[in-house]
Parts: C-alpha cells; sequence; structure tokens
C-alpha cells in the first residue's frame, strides 16, 4: 500500500492514501499540474521556517532545526503540502493488527539520515552517498499538524510535472513497507553487527543481509523481538519517545510476538494482503485477503478500463457531418484530435472522462480514414468516404473540425492468405 498511486497511462501520481495535497512553487520554475486533486500556486520566494527539521543529530538522536544548524534565511524552490486523511489512524492498520501511526512516519524520517552518518550505530558507508545527494537538494520537513497528520516539505529538486514534487514521509523503505516495530528489530541486529540492512555493508562485514521471512536472519530477528517485549523497547527514544507511549509500545510488541508465532515470519505491511506464509527455499509465498483492508475492491477499475472512441456513422459521402465521441478519458485534460496523423486541433474532456466532436468533410477524398483522439491513452475510430454513400447530415452542435484538401488518405489492401 502507498500513499500515491502511479497512473499506468499517464506516469502522473493519483492520491491513495492522501485527502489532497498544495504545491508552492518558485515563480520562473517550468511546473504545471495535470490533476485537480493537487493545488499548485507560485510564489516570489519560499522561506524555510526556522523550526523545520533540516538535519539528524545521530549521536543525541535528534532532530536539527533550520535555527540550530543555519545562521542565515534557507530559501528553497519547492513547498510541498500534504493533507492525510481524518480518519488515517483509524483506518489504516498493520497486517499484524497494530494501527498505522505518526510513529511510523517520524522512523522513516531518522533512518532516512541515520543510516547515512558516521556517528550512527548503524552507519552504512555504501548508503551515504544516497544521504549526500539528499541533502543536497532537501531544505527542510515539518510537522503542521500531528492528527489529522499534515506534512509539509521544502525541497530544491523539481519536476515539470506538479503530482511528481510531492514528499509525503509515508513509510515505505526500498524494500517495502516499514512498521516501526519490525525496523526496530532490523536497527537493534544491524547496531550489534548481525546482520545489516544493505546487501554491501553485509558482504563488508562477512554478515547475513537482513531477511524478515528466512533463516539465518530471522531467528536473530526473533531473538530482538522477544528482548524487545521484555523491556517495552522504544528505538531512538530521544525522538520517538514524544511519538511512542508506553502502552503503544506494549501493545505493538505484543501484537508482532503473537503474529511471528501465528506466521513463523516479520514481515508486515498495510495493503489488502498479508504473508500468510513463505517457503524460501521453494520460493513459494502464500497471500490471504486482509480483512481489515479499508479500499472496495475497485476503488483503481478505471486504470483498466480502455477509452473509447465512437462515431456515429462509419461511411458517408464527401460533405458529410461525422460525431465522434470519447468516452472513459483522463477528466479535465484537452483531447488531441488526429486524422492520419493530421493534427486538427484539441477538444476538451469533461469532468466525467467525456467528450464529443464532428468532423465535416466537405472537402476530403473518397478513401480510409483513421480519427485519433490522444490524451493518453489514445483511441481511434476508421471511417470511409465513398461518393456512392448518402451525405450524412450534421447531428447536435459540437467543436467541429474540417478534413483539410489533399489529407492523405489511405488505401486499404487485402491480400488473400495461401496454405500449401
Amino acid at each position: 500500500d502507498y500513499d500515491l498511486m502511479t497512473d499506468p497511462t499517464t506516469g502522473l501520481a493519483w492520491p491513495q492514501r492522501i485527502e489532497k495535497a498544495e504545491l508552492l512553487v518558485q515563480e520562473g520554475l517550468p511546473v504545471s499540474s495535470t490533476y485537480d486533486w493537487i493545488e499548485l500556486a507560485f510564489t516570489p520566494a519560499i522561506t524555510v521556517p526556522s523550526d523545520a527539521w533540516v538535519d539528524w543529530d545521530a549521536t543525541n538522536q535528534r532532530f536539527i532545526t533550520a535555527a540550530e544548524k543555519y545562521t542565515q534565511t534557507v530559501t528553497a524552490n519547492i513547498k510541498s503540502t500534504v493533507y492525510y486523511p481524518a480518519d488515517l489512524f483509524e483506518t489504516v492498520k498493520w497486517h499484524d493488527g497494530s494501527s498505522l501511526d505518526l510513529s511510523d512516519f517520524i522512523m522513516k524520517m531518522i533512518l532516512t539520515f541515520d543510516r547515512g552518518k558516521p556517528e550512527s550505530s548503524i552507519y552504512d558507508e555504501t548508503y551515504s552517498w544516497y544521504l549526500e545527494s539528499f541533502m543536497a537538494t532537501f531544505k527542510g520537513v515539518r510537522i503542521i499538524s500531528q492528527d489529522p497528520l499534515i506534512i509539509d516539505t521544502y525541497h530544491d529538486d523539481h519536476w515539470i510535472d506538479a503530482e511528481l514534487n510531492l514528499k509525503s514521509w509515508w513509510p515505505n523503505m526500498s524494500y517495502g513497507p516499514a512498521a516501526w516495530h519490525t525496523l526496530a528489530l532490523g536497527v537493534r541486529a544491524e547496531a550489534a553487527q548481525q546482520l545489516a540492512f544493505s546487501a554491501d555493508k553485509a558482504d563488508q562485514l562477512g554478515i547475513e543481509w537482513m531477511n524478515f521471512i528466512a533463516e539465518p536472519s530471522l531467528s536473530i530477528l526473533k531473538n530482538y523481538l522477544d528482548t524487545s517485549l521484555i523491556e517495552n523497547y522504544i528505538p531512538y527514544n530521544p525522538t520517538m519517545g514524544a511519538y511512542v507511549t508506553t502502552d503503544e509500545a506494549t501493545n505493538r510488541w505484543a501484537n508482532l510476538f503473537a503474529w511471528y508465532n501465528a506466521r513463523g515470519h516479520i514481515w508486515l505491511g498495510t495493503g489488502p494482503f498479508y504473508l500468510e506464509n513463505a517457503d524460501y527455499t521453494q520460493s513459494v509465498l502464500t497471500l490471504t485477503r486482509f480483512a481489515d483492508y479499508p479500499d472496495p475492491a475497485g476503488k483503481w477499475d478505471f486504470f483498466i478500463e480502455n477509452s473509447i472512441l465512437d462515431i456515429n456513422y462509419t461511411t458517408g459521402a464527401p460533405g458529410s457531418t461525422l460525431n465522434l465521441t470519447g468516452d472513459n478519458f483522463p477528466p479535465n485534460q484537452d483531447a488531441n484530435i488526429f486524422v492520419n496523423g493530421l493534427s486538427l486541433g484539441t477538444t476538451p474532456v469533461s469532468d466525467s472522462g467525456t467528450f464529443t466532436f464532428t468532423l465535416t468533410t466537405s472537402n476530403a477524398a473518397e478513401g480510409f480514414y483513421y480519427a485519433t483522439a490522444s490524451v493518453n491513452p489514445s483511441a481511434t475510430v476508421k471511417f470511409i468516404i465513398d461518393v456512392d454513400e448518402d451525405i450524412r447530415p450534421p447531428e447536435g452542435d459540437y467543436p467541429a473540425f474540417d478534413l483539410p484538401a489533399g489529407i492523405a488518405y489511405i488505401y486499404e489492401m487485402y491480400l488473400s492468405l495461401l496454405s500449401k
């Protein structure tokens, strides 16, 4: 499960767990939005607030604010504001029954920095290059509201699509979902140099690459689970202690302990299926429907529904007026209209993903024609201009496009299939 879902037809983001988002952009940057769930605005300057977290003190395990790190005002190219639903922490659960919590987001923030800090007990030299790259454009993060959760992030890197500029801190790491209590076991194991989060560090130290579903890594993690249950352990307590109560920690460890005893692994997510069991040597996983998953099964069905372009007459004599109707296109976009590869212009797509336009054919020669409406995806329909057909009269008042004289028409030729 993710905060954002990628549209397979456009590559842009749709909100999966986000309520809405705002993007404030430095004036002059070439950024535009496509979907209306994100609000885009421009401003002459974006100042990073003095209380924004801009770095991490791995020795004292606390975030460093802009006021502490900088003596001058810091600016950014982008301010990303993500609003999560008011019921997020009630409706989204980890597979062991633990409720998603702000602490999971905080743990994601901590590990973004901590693994690349030489002072950290889990410093990873191979990760430090990522942190260096990240810090080159990261300017700060600030939690505006804890419940409902609202997070501001300031950064300099930018894409031309507003939907790709959001920074949300959803608790997913490189290899998948990241509950704080499962990550904490990994942190303890790596600090003791028994396991490593990265394959490179594992190779360097001659230890196991961390694995939450298989031996020998699993037994090591289980030992830390037993210890954490007894100690009611809270990782990075100088910071995480402000977001995890002792009762919440008790509940997390009890849930994970019961989960391990029932399923024999420590892999948790929040998605529609959970890992029932895993045979790592045979590469076989059994997935089971997660009954507490909050979304209906058909939430994203429109991703697999094809865009359609219909025509009222597939044939007509020169001078006919043909109506073409599009359905299931990305809403509130401009559909580009082509006939036989020639661009005729654009027509707007409605809120419901539909549009209708006409083609007038007074100047069209006889032949086969292919009309295409394209937003991404695109749809195409064929029609034939034939002097032996009737002249199709106009039907309705819609945006009109003329087929210009001399447009390249297409001949269709069929060859008989011979078998021997």
